[in-house]
């Protein structure tokens, strides 16, 4: 039994012990639901799970609720407030673990209390009457739920029917005063009923999502038990599901809409790859839109989640693959070239073995386009690192580019830095 349950059995004991019916004065029967309230405070503070929580919460509603009776008439309508306050907390904390008729409880003793607290005596006060109503909307706060959205509509009515009895006494200025002052719980009832249905369509929409996501990855896998002859019409009808999955999350649910699109991606990266020319193409699309969400859910991350792990190893192989087109349209673009130079590069390649050889080499057979590009001193064990940085510099293939140099130039360029930056790594280490 955990400290916080501990603590409700205690408050629960001396609840039921102040009982008027066993002969107790009203002063023990006050102490002992004082103790009670206590307790539950004490097991709110204890950190309880969110069922048992919420229960400690109805239980203290009820227990001061009680108190109230007792007390005196000045000291009601705070402790009303606490009431109200401590019911819609349970609620809130129950919704997602209580049964439905253990909330629907609740409300409706929480409703009760605002009707009685804002229909009480001296309804004919205005004064009190807007007092009364301010200080309830204020001891609600900032709620979600429809409980709370109801109460802040019970205490707009109520001040519309006294500004209609106002008006029908042709007292216009209180009824524009009291109308003002309505405005404010209708608008905040307003917004917790938008607040609410925004809620409901998002859970509507994600159970959704996943209901179609699930049938469309059965449809998949059901369409591909045959590898030779994949039933086409399921796996297109698998790739329907997961864009409607997609549709229903979008600007609702940015984890779901992710998964949705990776599941989307992986039908078009391996089903259909051989069946439509963008398959692929269609592929990193989707792959990208869920990376890029799932990145702007930072700083929640998502690494060995099956759908991640998919998408990122997909746009990983599609990066490698464009890496060696690129590479191989390049080497292709260069070969003639480098057939032009080859005995070019087979000198280089000879002289290479030392660095002061390989210097003296390059700057004789092939000199810098800038006359004052030198090697400038003879090369030794003492400046052959610094002279093959400034020789990297001097033959960079950008320089020829720059100076409009021929694409011969250029790659021949390109291989000299290529073997003078290796004997410089080899400086380095």
């Amino acid at each position: 039994m955990t400290e916080a349950r501990a603590l409700r059995v205690e408050g629960n004991a001396l609840y039921r012990r102040a009982n008027p019916d066993l002969g107790l004065c009203s002063s023990v029967v006050l102490s002992r639901l004082q103790q009670a309230a206590e307790k539950y405070r004490q097991a709110l503070r204890a950190g309880p799970s969110d069922e048992e929580r919420a229960k400690v919460l109805k239980n203290l509603a009820l227990t001061i609720g009680r108190i109230r009776d007792l007390s005196h008439h000045s000291l009601q309508l705070g402790q009303a407030c606490d009431v109200l306050r401590h019911f819609l907390d349970a609620v809130d904390a129950g919704s997602s673990c209580m049964p439905f008729d253990w909330l629907e409880n609740c409300s409706e003793k929480a409703e009760d209390l605002c009707y009685a607290v804002l229909e009480g005596r001296e309804t004919d006060n205005l004064a009190v009457t807007l007092s009364r109503a301010e200080r309830l909307r204020a001891s609600l706060g900032a709620g979600r739920s429809e409980l709370h959205g109801s109460m802040l509509f019970m205490i707009a009515d109520r001040l519309f029917k006294t500004a209609a009895v106002l008006c029908s006494g042709q007292d216009y200025r209180s009824t524009a005063r009291v109308v003002a002052e309505a405005r404010r719980p209708l608008e905040e009832a307003k917004a917790c009923a938008i607040r609410c249905r925004s809620s409901s369509l998002q859970e509507e929409c994600t159970c959704q999502s996943v209901q179609e996501r699930q049938q469309g990855q059965e449809l998949l896998r059901r369409a591909m038990l045959d590898v030779e002859t994949p039933d086409w019409d399921a796996v297109w009808n698998a790739a329907d599901r997961f864009k409607h999955a997609v549709v229903l999350t979008r600007e609702v649910d940015v984890e779901n809409e992710a998964i949705a699109l990776s599941l989307l991606g992986t039908v078009f990266d391996t089903a259909l790859k051989d069946c439509i020319d963008d398959a692929r193409v269609r592929a990193r699309s989707y792959y990208l839109k869920c990376m890029y969400l799932a990145n702007s859910l930072s700083p929640r991350t998502f690494y060995g989640e099956e759908w991640f792990v998919n998408c990122s190893q997909a746009l990983q192989r599609y990066q490698r693959e464009a890496v060696q087109r690129d590479e191989a349209a390049c080497n292709a673009e260069r070969e003639p070239y480098l057939q032009e130079l080859a005995s070019e590069l087979a000198d280089l390649r000879s002289k290479s073995s030392a660095a002061h050889t390989l210097l003296k080499h390059i700057y004789a057979a092939h000199p810098p386009s800038n006359a004052e590009h030198t090697l400038g001193e003879e090369p030794n064990a003492s400046n052959t690192k610094a002279l093959l940085k400034k020789a990297i510099s001097h033959y960079h293939p950008n320089r020829a580019v720059q100076q409009g140099w021929t694409r011969c130039v250029v790659i021949l360029h390109e291989e000299i830095v290529k073997v003078l930056t290796a004997k410089y790594e080899h400086f380095k280490c």
